[in-house]
């Protein structure tokens, strides 16, 4: 069975840091990663023939290519003798091809965590100067169910040209303890692009870690789309496998604000069959993965907290994760969280014009009830256990252990410009039905960057390779005891 459940869970930010190990080294030595304009400009000092000036450039130009390269092979010398002289990675690794094998020959997990209300990450640390895979400064967690969490490695998304990008799925099996590269969706699909915003369907279904991972990709004849699988084993096993399905009319139609239609903010499981697309405006789109033809349904939200006229930004789709979530929290039900009040016209004031609601949907997915509701501006007002910061409050998510706990992320208005620089940040809980702030976290001053934020149980699963492998040699025990069943019921 799993672990325990209910004792951990972190909140954790989609970005992903990356630890160059190469790179570390050279900074170590003194060693630059640039070239050297200085240089090159003083090999061709003097020189006033245009075509002479032009020859000294290119020979100065390579001869500084040639010494950026010897020493990132000095220091990747210098990290295998490191790394030889250490015990072997314990980390277990899975590629499809040669070439995935070799990139996450130079990959290992590097889990970042701290207790709530801290912010935790998940990290890699990259032994090449030879990236894997385009912009690798855009990998983040696409998705993640129990004890694995998924990747998109560099800057690959289902729904945007490649152009060549050499990213792809990056799976963590936490309680494996293992890494896994699934190469990206074939390229002759119809190209619509995804109905999520860079997140990724993530259902564990059977223990211990039996997985799909699903894309929901458009192809321009709504209400037809096509839904991407991968599943970890099964007669389907390591592969993609396309199905064309039919999208409910609710998702299918243009919202007022922006001419799109629905758009997952995020995705999470519910039980062990059903994915959930939620579009934090409008409402869920739920399927039974395990189903053997997929039907689509949609869930409005609560009644009132549909946005169909929202502020078009310059730069896009607002980004509704500032004032909402959803999750399904450990007791089976899917919560929705909402900061009311920045979106209605009203001036953003927390001690009058902002509300925290929080809604349950019953388990058979029909009604939604409502849990709390209070102004935000009370937990200023009482400092009877914790006097907050004068901050915003932006960014709140669910518990997915305690279901009366909500954490809000406080910094200062400016800051939530991509390219503000952030003053004072932090991270406070608070118990929705005492209407109390309970416990605070503050960044480092250094964090510059805005978290996107969602809670995981992933953490439950760290250091538990043991039982892991206790329950993969019973269910292979079950599963033979099953065939040898079937087989003896064909003689007779």
């Amino acid at each position: 069975m799993d672990p325990d459940p209910n004792t951990v869970m972190c909140l954790l930010d989609r970005r992903v840091p990356l630890v160059n190990e190469v790179t570390d080294v050279m900074k170590e030595r003194g060693w630059s990663m640039h070239l050297d304009g200085e240089a090159i400009s003083a090999a061709c000092a003097g020189i006033r023939d245009w075509k002479e000036l032009e020859k000294a450039r290119q020979r100065a130009t390579l001869a500084e290519i040639r010494r950026v390269r010897a020493d990132q092979a000095a220091a990747e010398a210098v990290v295998r003798e490191r790394r030889a002289s250490k015990p072997p990675s314990a980390v277990t690794k899975f590629a499809p091809d040669a070439h995935l094998c070799e990139v996450l020959d130079g990959i290992e997990p590097d889990p970042r965590v701290v207790a709530v209300p801290g912010l935790s990450y998940f990290g890699l640390r990259l032994s090449s100067t030879q990236p894997p895979g385009d912009n690798m400064e855009d990998t983040s967690v696409a998705g993640a169910d129990h004890n694995i969490l998924v990747l998109y490695f560099g800057s690959y998304r289902p729904g945007i040209p490649s152009m060549g990008m050499g990213g792809f799925y990056l799976v963590y099996d936490a309680w494996a303890d293992s890494l896994s590269a699934i190469p990206q969706l074939p390229p002759s699909w119809p190209l619509c692009g995804s109905i999520a915003s860079g997140v990724l369907g993530v259902l564990r279904h059977a223990l211990p870690s039996d997985y799909v991972l699903a894309e929901l990709v458009l192809t321009g004849d709504l209400p037809k789309a096509t839904l991407w699988t991968w599943w970890s084993s099964g007669p389907l096993a390591r592969r993609w496998i396309d199905k064309s399905v039919i999208l409910p009319p609710e998702v299918c139609t243009p919202t007022a604000y922006d001419g799109n239609m629905f758009c997952a903010d995020t995705i999470f499981s519910f039980g062990t069959d059903t994915l959930c697309w939620v579009d934090l405006l409008t409402g869920i789109l739920t399927c039974n993965m395990l189903a053997p033809e997929p039907v689509f349904q949609f869930i409005p939200l609560p009644e009132g907290c549909s946005i169909r006229q929202l502020p078009r930004l310059q730069h896009g789709r607002q980004v509704p994760e500032e004032c909402r979530s959803m999750c399904c929290g450990n007791d089976g039900l899917i919560r929705f969280v909402c900061i009311d009040g920045y979106h209605q016209g009203r001036p953003i004031n927390i001690n009058e014009n902002v509300f925290l609601r929080t809604w349950s949907l019953t388990p058979n997915l029909k009604e939604w009830k409502q849990e709390a509701a209070f102004c935000i501006g009370d937990l200023w007002s009482d400092t009877t256990y914790l006097k907050l910061p004068p901050l915003t409050p932006t960014w709140p998510v669910q518990s997915i252990i305690q279901d009366d706990v909500v954490f809000l992320y406080l910094a200062d208005t400016m800051s939530m410009f991509a390219h503000a620089q952030n003053t004072e940040q932090y991270m406070v809980g608070i118990n929705v039905q005492l209407r109390q702030a309970f416990s605070l976290f503050k960044f480092p001053a250094e964090s510059t960057f805005l978290p996107r934020i969602f809670p995981s149980n992933f953490t439950s699963y760290l250091n538990m390779r043991t039982q892991w492998n206790e329950l993969l040699r019973e269910k292979r025990e079950i599963e033979l005891i099953e065939m040898w069943d079937n087989e003896m019921t064909s003689f007779e």
